[in-house]
């Protein structure tokens, strides 16, 4: 082996690299690229990965490596590969998508000796397919068949699914195909667990995992087939730097491995659809005609003299249900008791002091609560602000439901599901529930399903809410027997509409429309550059000067919006601010913003990341 004298390492922060280290003597023939090493950066003892090696430098003073952590590499050329296309689609360093990829108990200076499978090439053409499903039985027999006919060559598969919920339920569909040992990668795993699951896919003694996003990474060598279960899940885009799609690594990784895809949707993205020409993906459709009974209640006329919102139709519906012993669900997208907490004398609203958001009040644990930090605290008996007792909690959440529910139908068993509720309620005759109940997908069916407030799917500051809001209604469309009764506001709502009449092609193609004449991904790409840090003014000041630089030397083809304060603007004690990029040309954009960021004289206190298509 060649005694190369310099090891270029990247490291997992934002910061471009490679970085020369020299290579002491003693280690020299022994380090080979993809290997984990322990190196001095920025004063600080940080993990490293060998990116290349060479004979030289032309920088002087190099500092030596630290450690070799083990005498294997981890990343093989795939891997590698995965994650240059990581950054140059999402902005993020090459250090930061390879630390995504190892497991927790490597992303430290702890050496490890780890066995490696020897690489071999997959011998079957990389089919991919979408399948396209209108309901949640028929498809598996063609997974199933895939997924045999890849293990039968002695290939590895990766099955990807949202939610750790989900994951028994598609072990026991396709169980009858899979190895007697596979690899589960879930929530519940310990770090220890999920190194042991890695390791064992990395030496081949393991094919298959079956687990969340992060499993896309599973370092399985051959690969033959990535199946990507319900496409459109909220919980396939990462929210943490590098905020990478999950669709688009599994392509990314498909087209690295040459290996093939199944891309499984009961309602898809719209990027999805704009990126599904014929030769990239063959689609098989699961179609049946529509089995329940759509229907929407205008509520603009509807008045209550409480604050619930159970129409008179919605009541008449569950009364039937109820009446012919069918079980029945009434959806509401909010947790808690009431949304609200203010004081009647005052106006004051109890906000949560690390957060711009109110907190909410949850009758169960009696207590008010963030949504986004998970703060609580007791609720006051007098207002903080000016000392009066007129506090109170209004608006609607899932747990006020659960009580009006229980006084109009008090002989039926209401029953609550949210994700403060650990366990699914194995009886019950109405489910008061928010989208966590689609965990259960495939696994519940009632006869009614009731959607008491869908249109505040609609008013989020998200370009995507109307594509959303069209996936929950026909994902829990899947889950009703014969009727689903949606409460509105705004009867004459394009996408409302599309879904009551069963035109999904319409949907798509009058999003498609709208995101085109809004210049909105897929068709031109945004960059959402969020600085934040715990100081407001200095964060604003360092938002300025970056805005100022943007716009100084903006592009042609190129537009820079200006700086605004996010639609969090506080979160978890820091200040936030955003600057969107909007651009033609993914990459360019990109480029011109990196470009930026690097010429900026940083401020220490404040924390950049970038987001592509946010």
């Amino acid at each position: 082996m060649t005694e190369y004298t310099i090891a270029q390492i990247v490291v997992g922060l934002p910061v471009e690299g490679p970085f020369d280290y020299f290579i002491p003597q003693e280690w020299r023939g022994r380090i080979v690229v993809g290997q984990r090493v322990a190196v001095m950066f920025a004063h600080v003892k940080r993990l490293g990965v060998v990116v290349a090696l060479q004979h030289g430098t032309d920088i002087k003073n190099v500092k030596p490596l630290t450690k070799v952590l083990g005498t294997q590499p981890w990343f093989d050329d795939y891997l590698l590969h995965l994650a240059r296309d990581m950054k140059k689609r999402y902005g993020c360093s090459s250090g930061e998508a390879l630390e995504l990829m190892l497991p927790k108990a490597l992303r430290s200076t702890r050496s490890l000796e780890l066995e490696r499978s020897a690489q071999a090439v997959s011998t079957l053409d990389g089919q991919r397919t979408w399948i396209r499903s209108q309901n949640t039985r028929d498809h598996w027999s063609l997974i199933q068949t895939r997924i045999k006919e890849v293990l039968s060559h002695e290939l590895g598969v990766i099955v990807l699914v949202a939610d750790s919920a989900q994951i028994p339920y598609v072990v026991s569909q396709v169980k009858s195909v899979l190895p007697e040992k596979i690899v589960i990668h879930d929530n519940e795993r310990t770090a220890k667990e999920e190194l042991e699951g890695w390791s064992m896919l990395r030496s081949g003694q393991r094919k298959v995992i079956v687990g969340l996003r992060s499993a896309v990474f599973a370092p399985i060598d051959p690969l033959g087939l990535i199946v990507l279960y319900d496409e459109d899940n909220p919980s396939f885009r990462e929210e943490q730097s590098p905020f990478y799609q999950t669709r688009e690594v599994v392509m990314m990784r498909a087209n690295i491995h040459q290996c093939g895809v199944l891309i499984v949707t009961f309602s898809s993205t719209v990027e999805l659809v704009f990126h599904s020409q014929p030769e990239r993906l063959t689609a098989v459709d699961y179609s049946e005609p529509q089995k329940a009974r759509r229907q929407l209640i205008d509520m603009t006329n509807f008045e209550s003299k409480g604050p619930m919102m159970i129409s008179f139709p919605m009541r008449n519906n569950l009364e039937k249900a109820l009446g012919a012993g069918q079980k029945a669900m009434i959806v509401i997208n909010r947790r808690g008791h009431s949304t609200v907490t203010r004081c009647l004398f005052c106006g004051h609203m109890m906000r949560c002091p690390r957060c711009t958001t109110n907190l909410s009040y949850s009758a169960v644990k009696k207590r008010l609560e963030c949504r986004r930090c998970f703060t609580s605290q007791d609720l006051p008996k007098k207002c903080p602000h000016c000392g009066k007792e007129y506090l109170r909690s209004l608006g609607v959440g899932v747990e006020r439901v659960v009580q009006e529910i229980r006084r109009l139908f008090p002989a039926a068993r209401t029953q609550r599901f949210d994700r403060d509720v650990q366990v699914f309620p194995p009886q019950f005759d109405v489910l008061v529930t928010t989208q966590a109940v689609l965990r259960m997908l495939g696994r519940v069916v009632v006869h009614t399903i009731g959607i008491l407030d869908v249109d505040t799917e609609f008013n989020r500051a998200d370009y995507r809410s109307s594509q959303k809001a069209f996936s929950l209604l026909t994902h829990l469309s899947l889950m009703a027997k014969e009727n689903i009764v949606i409460q509105t506001m705004n009867i004459d709502n394009e996408t409302l509409r599309s879904f009551i009449s069963g035109k999904d092609q319409e949907f798509y193609q009058n999003e498609l429309l709208l995101r085109k004449e809004l210049k909105l991904p897929p068709y031109q790409h945004w960059v959402a550059v969020l600085l934040r840090g715990p100081e407001e003014k200095i964060v604003s000041i360092q938002a300025e000067a970056l805005y100022n630089s943007l716009a100084e030397n903006t592009p042609s083809g190129i537009d820079v919006m200006p700086v605004r304060p996010d639609g969090m603007p506080k979160l978890r004690d820091q200040y936030r601010f955003v600057i969107f990029i909007r651009g033609e040309q993914a990459s360019a954009t990109l480029d011109f913003v990196k470009e930026s960021i690097g010429k900026l004289k940083k401020k220490s206190k404040v924390i950049i990341t970038v987001q592509v298509d946010p």
